[in-house]
């Protein structure tokens, strides 16, 4: 250690001049241990930091100090800033790849139990009951509760590792937390949405539900209600697929803070509806006719006793399909409440994706700037082809008029004839030259400054050529001038 080499003397030294270079130097290696400049130890010398005279001469300690801090950082300082920047983005990246991976298991867990709620859903309506399929159905909501205590747990910790990340990033300060940035709102939905579940200990519970157009009662069982609410967990698929693209890298979110645009989930939307808008609207069409399908199925099912509406899946789908294309033919359409609530929703959302799906339509088909480019000179020499076939009719129909002029046959119904096509030709032939002129009249600013400049520069080319006229003529006058003095 480097304590051990100091004399005694210069440590009384220090201690009569209100110093404590012990600590100094303690504190001064661990600047030079951060910036990683080993060598700076043998820059600290006991002798020529303290007083060497009682306390009355030699250098000022905290001279020194500072003379010494400002070293390490001139050395090492730039150095340090470094390494920290790429730790913090290892740090970053390193969380960023947990949080997917949180993201991964929570769709595993989450996808489980709803396979399983649906299994078992059918289990109970399509099968007689038996004991086998009543330990199937146990074992289905077993596996659905020990699923969603997993998901609870792990959209938790997927909260955790968004604070470090944000933490990391700079984000938020170690003082944040998730109650004063209101974060714990956020769990408590998503946790509450998770917790939509079959449970074993609900099996044979029901929901009654009085039908006013058939009174009837209607029985709904508590566990597929849960079931159909879980579909809500249908936006963990929606997220994962988002976190895993490449808008929501470490680098994309740099990206954002450089160019101060905030790089979010919505805005990772907009770029995959710019990249792939075709497959990304087939893909939720086709979601939402499954979702809406079972959901229907499982609300007016009960009642097909009554309704004589069998909502098989094939009826479901189909009724899924011509409710949100807004077609709505009315062979199939809900009766229970239940059943109007799906509806209505499957009818909003339905505008919303045809909408897209019309926007993303039109887009796809508009032109980029290469392309409208392109199509533009296709069209100025097809109209330049056109214009030379124009004046080719007009000059056979005015050679034929000139003929039929020099037969004199000038009040012939030929001659006549010849005038009309003539005149015809002659106004078809303007069309075309108009049509082609005007491919010439939508200049760019680009293509106007450099026309500008190019005017620019043959006047400059003028007044320089006028200038070398008007000084030849100067120097003419001035040598007639001296001749004539000399004669």
């Amino acid at each position: 250690m480097v304590m051990k080499t100091l004399p005694k003397k210069a440590n009384a030294n220090a201690r009569n001049n209100g110093v404590n270079y012990e600590n100094f130097v303690k504190k001064q290696q661990e600047n030079i241990s951060k910036v990683g400049v080993e060598k700076q130890l043998s820059t600290i010398s006991p002798k020529k930091n303290l007083p060497m005279n009682g306390g009355t001469g030699g250098q000022d300690p905290n001279i020194s100090m500072k003379s010494e801090a400002s070293l390490s950082t001139k050395t090492g300082g730039e150095d340090y800033l470094n390494d920290n920047v790429i730790e913090d983005v290892r740090v970053g990246n390193m969380l960023l790849n947990q949080i997917k991976i949180s993201e991964w298991i929570s769709n595993y867990f989450a996808m489980t139990t709803l396979g399983a709620g649906i299994i078992e859903y059918e289990l109970a309506t399509s099968f007689e009951p038996s004991d086998v399929i009543d330990d199937i159905r146990i074992s289905l909501l077993w596996t659905c509760m020990i699923s969603t205590i997993i998901l609870i747990a792990t959209i938790i910790s997927r909260y955790d590792l968004c604070m470090r990340w944000n933490r990391s990033t700079n984000q938020l300060t170690k003082y944040d937390n998730l109650i004063n940035t209101g974060w714990y709102k956020l769990i408590i939905i998503e946790v509450g949405i998770a917790m939509f579940s079959p449970y074993p200990f609900l099996k044979g519970h029901k929901y009654r539900e009085w039908n006013e157009d058939f009174s009837v009662d209607i029985y709904y069982e508590i566990n597929h209600m849960f079931l159909a609410i879980a579909f809500i967990r249908f936006y963990l698929p929606v997220r994962l697929c988002l976190a895993a693209s490449n808008y929501l890298t470490s680098r994309a979110h740099r990206l954002g803070v450089l160019n101060g645009c905030e790089v979010s989930y919505f805005f990772a939307t907009k770029c995959m509806m710019k990249d792939i808008p075709l497959t990304a609207q087939t893909i939720s069409m086709l979601a939402s006719i499954l979702i809406g399908g079972f959901l229907l199925r499982v609300f007016e099912q009960p009642l097909k006793n009554v309704s004589e509406q069998d909502f098989s899946y094939s009826n479901s789908f189909w009724n899924v399909i011509v409710t949100m294309s807004t077609v709505g033919y009315g062979d199939f359409f809900p009766k229970t409440t239940c059943g109007r609530i799906v509806g209505v929703l499957i009818c909003i959302w339905g505008v919303v994706v045809v909408s897209i799906f019309v926007v993303t339509v039109t887009n796809m088909l508009a032109f980029d700037p290469t392309e409208e480019k392109t199509y533009s000179l296709l069209q100025r020499l097809s109209y330049k082809e056109e214009l030379k076939r124009q004046a080719t009719k007009v000059l056979a129909a005015a050679y034929k008029g000139r003929s039929h002029l020099k037969k004199n046959t000038k009040n012939s119904r030929a001659y006549v004839g010849s005038i009309r096509d003539f005149r015809k030709n002659i106004l078809s032939f303007q069309k075309t030259a108009r049509t082609v002129r005007s491919f010439y009249e939508g200049d760019t600013d680009i293509e106007i400054l450099g026309k500008s400049v190019e005017g620019l520069y043959d006047e400059v080319t003028n007044i320089k050529h006028g200038m070398e006229t008007i000084q030849e003529t100067l120097n003419e006058i001035k040598r007639g001038g001296s001749n004539t003095l000399a004669v």
